[in-house]
């Protein structure tokens, strides 16, 4: 319920602070709190020592029911009992466990302890609810008038256990048939501050542990939770060095809350022995309401802390629950210096970003979060509508409240000088990272691009400025969730005399192809703003000594000029003409494989697309007797060379849309013109190469490679773009699948970079990735790429393992290619080429040989 013993070992605070800092927390406290549980987290690091339990669940979420049962006054007094309804919700927003606290002491008979049949019948309503529900449930004995919690500064007393036992033989025995779903917590928060205190409360537990397992049934094994003193993690790991004896080894887990730090996570007014923190986490500090910025206890802190419980308990296989977290929402009218504005939205942010950091870095290390709730907080208690979806989210895997934009500045002033113009503003609200600067010289004119950004002080001086002329001016703040809008207006009329302006290099004319990057520019003396046109009618927006067009077309061609306009006058620029140049267009223009062809998965296919609107023309060749002149004697090529064409418009269903054995059965006549246009050996009439001549639109295709009998051998297959003309078409990836061995049976890949520029290319040669899809893949491809400059290869790159980062993941996503595991053994290079002819050499760097793809794409 209330956990305020851990600030002991970060803050030092005197026991009349503690008592007093409880008394006014109870109260408070019930009405806000709220807890995520991540219950599965318990169970994995002792599955090896469970006995006679069912299948675990993996890490979720789970739930505290807070103040409901556990009023002293009876259940219900503090709040709604949660309805059937509420707990639907509970389990649709992804908790799979429920922590209710229970005041079984409250409702038992004071002489003879026993508990009241209606107070246990509740409570196993709820059990019951829970665990119909498919969540694991936790039930405790809570604060319950402090008869246990309260108790340790007078030592041991043989009441106190005794009403332990009864207590507790009296759960047990009711719950003695219920499975491993539901945990038994001795305790919440129990108030041992010192080592012998722990002694006296180890033997409570003691008696807890004994009536338990004394029970039978499911009792034997049921996993027991006990609290650390405090619930501390310093205590914890201070002092519970041992835990008491257990019949059932492996089935105790130790629970501790997190309120840290308590200025931020407990108070809600200032404190004698601290201030509030609003603000938690430093991209949530606040820029102008410093002195509420969290000093301590932040994320490192929070790390540190739960490493400790890591290496004390969880890495010795004992589970660790940290069973109640939360902040505190601001809101009403209890803070005064917080305002309803940019600091109120970022604190309650801040909040959002506590209760996820918390919840994150416990299950990062092992443990298992729970996060409290109270009736009417997080969850309607009659209809279970979310009432805080925002905290729901950020202790459900979900995140955080994003850091809100900042508020405009206030206080903006201006003061005129020689060309200059001083400008200072108040701290806007909120976390500011930097200032933009807005200038204008007409009153509303400062438009949205600024004069100055990234400012970080709140002072700016606008320089080289006209004489004697008025500048207005406003300020907006910026963090990474945008920009704020813009300060209330402020002006300044610089001193000396006004001038006239004068050019001193007027624009130039410009031929720039479709789609390139052209500026324009003008330098001016007197200058107070500029204004750029385009054929005599002004560009909005085109108000500085330069004027850029991102991607020209043909509209954005005609005459520029400039109008400056002085403190006195105005001189425009002479004219400069935007005309177009013809497009550099660069493209793959050819691909050719060389590579071993065997029978069923060792065949070769080559896959290329075609990028445009308009369609192409494609030559496709197979070399197989024609190759064998080329090669060293005695090399082995394909005998009788077949092709198949598949369109991959569905690459579920791919269709063969053309296919070819004998070369000269088909149209020689194109088939040799063709060849002839992209440069390429002639064959002789009658040989069994294959080839087609098609006309293909944009879209993804194959080629499959064979021998038309049963036959094997090194084999050349070619794919070119044969269009007599230019088109709006372009082949702009290709791919080659073939069995890949060493020497002359090795897979080399070549291809044309064609135009006037050059081009960024993503050369890849997969094997392992492969094997998700076919056997016998090559284990350890590596490639080799070279320029060839007349008939000389220089080698330009080479990899053997691709590097595995972002930089080459998001190539992949680029062009749309399915992805390497980190860590593999394929290879890839994303290298610039200029025009020219390539060849890439893919073999096994281990020797080995198999199944490989080898891939060129055109990468932007």
């Amino acid at each position: 319920m209330r956990c305020y013993s851990y600030m002991a070992a970060d803050k030092k605070v005197t026991t009349s602070e503690r008592v007093a800092l409880n008394a006014a927390g109870a109260a408070t406290r019930r009405k806000w709190r709220g807890l995520a549980f991540i219950a599965g987290l318990i169970w994995m690091p002792l599955v090896a020592m469970a006995q006679n339990s069912g299948p675990l669940p993996m890490p979720t979420y789970g739930w505290n029911m807070g103040n409901t049962l556990e009023p002293p006054s009876g259940p219900g007094s503090w709040g709604p009992l949660p309805t059937q309804a509420m707990l639907d919700a509970v389990a649709h927003a992804g908790f799979n466990t429920v922590r209710i606290p229970c005041a079984w002491n409250s409702n038992a008979d004071p002489t003879t302890y026993t508990i009241k049949a209606t107070y246990m019948a509740q409570v196993k309503q709820m059990v019951d609810w829970c665990l119909a529900r498919n969540m694991y449930v936790m039930i405790n004995d809570h604060w319950d008038g402090g008869w246990l919690e309260n108790s340790f500064s007078k030592g041991y007393d043989a009441t106190i256990d005794a009403r332990m036992k009864s207590y507790w033989t009296q759960i047990a025995t009711e719950f003695k048939g219920y499975d491993n779903h539901l945990l038994f917590a001795a305790a919440n928060e129990p108030g041992a501050s010192t080592q012998a205190q722990t002694t006296v409360l180890l033997t409570y537990y003691e008696t807890f542990i004994q009536a338990v397992r004394a029970t039978g049934g499911n009792n034997t094994n049921r996993w027991l939770v006990l609290q650390a003193p405090s619930t501390s993690i310093d205590y914890a790991c201070s002092w519970m060095t041992t835990l008491p004896a257990d019949p059932t080894p492996g089935r105790l887990a130790v629970e501790v809350h997190d309120y840290t730090p308590p200025e931020f996570a407990i108070l809600t007014s200032d404190a004698s022995w601290g201030k509030m923190f609003y603000f938690w986490g430093a991209a949530y500090h606040s820029t102008d309401l410093t002195s509420r910025n969290a000093t301590w206890g932040e994320e490192a802190s929070a790390d540190a802390e739960y490493q400790k419980m890591t290496d004390q308990f969880v890495n010795k296989g004992i589970p660790v629950i940290v069973g109640e977290f939360r902040a505190p929402e601001r809101t009403g009218n209890g803070y005064p210096d917080l305002g309803t504005a940019g600091d109120y939205k970022l604190a309650n942010a801040s909040v959002t970003y506590w209760d996820y950091y918390t919840c994150k870095s416990a299950i990062d290390h092992g443990l298992s979060p729970i996060v409290w709730d109270t009736p009417m907080n997080m969850f309607d208690s009659n209809t279970g509508a979310e009432l805080k979806p925002a905290v729901v989210a950020a202790v459900t895997g979900g995140n955080p409240l994003p850091v809100p934009v900042p508020d405009a500045p206030t206080g903006v002033t201006a003061t005129g000088g020689k060309a200059q113009v001083a400008l200072t503003w108040t701290a806007a609200q909120g976390h500011v990272v930097s200032y933009n600067v807005y200038r204008s010289t007409v009153a509303g004119g400062e438009g949205a691009t600024a004069v100055a950004q990234n400012v970080t002080a709140t002072s700016y001086t606008d320089t080289g400025l006209a004489d004697g002329t008025n500048y207005y001016y406003t300020i907006a703040s910026v963090n990474a969730s945008g920009t704020s809008s813009q300060s209330a207006e402020v002006s300044a009329l610089t001193s000396g005399t006004p001038t006239t302006p004068v050019i001193t290099a007027q624009p130039s004319p410009v031929g720039a192809a479709t789609g390139s990057s052209v500026t324009f520019g003008v330098t001016a003396t007197g200058a107070v703003s500029y204004q750029w046109l385009k054929d005599g009618v002004a560009i909005a927006g085109a108000t500085s000594a330069s004027y850029t067009i991102s991607s020209i077309q043909a509209s954005d061609v005609g005459a520029y000029t400039v109008a400056i306009t002085g403190s006195v006058g105005t001189a425009t620029s002479t004219a400069a003409n935007l005309t177009l140049a013809p497009a550099v267009t660069n493209k793959l223009a050819g691909i050719s494989t060389r590579a071993y062809v065997g029978q069923g998965d060792d065949i070769m296919v080559a896959g290329f697309a075609i990028k445009g609107t308009q369609p192409k023309t494609i030559l496709i060749r197979a070399s197989g007797p024609a190759l064998a002149p080329q090669l060293p004697a005695g090399t082995v090529t394909l005998p009788d060379p077949m092709i198949q064409l598949f369109d991959l418009a569905n690459p579920q269903s791919p269709v063969m849309i053309a296919q070819n054995d004998n070369w000269d059965s088909s149209a020689s006549a194109g088939i040799v013109a063709a060849a002839a246009r992209v440069g390429e050996f002639p064959w002789t009439a009658g040989s069994k190469d294959a080839a087609l001549l098609v006309t293909l639109k944009p879209g993804l295709y194959t080629v499959q490679v064979s021998d038309n009998g049963t036959d094997s051998g090194v084999a050349l297959v070619e794919v070119y773009d044969a269009d007599p003309t230019p088109t709006a078409s372009s082949i702009v990836d290709v791919s080659t699948r073939a069995y890949v061995k060493s020497g002359l049976q090795k897979e080399v890949v070549g291809f044309v970079v064609s135009g006037g520029a050059s081009q960024r290319v993503l050369v890849r040669a997969a094997g392992p990735a492969l094997a998700q899809y076919i056997s016998g893949t090559l284990p350890d491809p590596s490639f080799d790429l070279y320029q060839i400059v007349g008939s000389i290869p220089t080698l330009i790159g080479q990899d053997d393992n691709w590097p595995s980062d972002q930089t080459y993941r998001d190539a992949f996503t680029a062009t749309g290619e399915f992805p390497f595991a980190d860590g593999s053994k394929d290879a890839a290079l994303i290298t610039t080429l200029k025009p020219g002819l390539y060849t890439s050499e893919a073999t096994d760097a281990s020797g080995g040989e198999g199944i490989a793809i080898v891939e060129v794409y055109e990468y932007p």
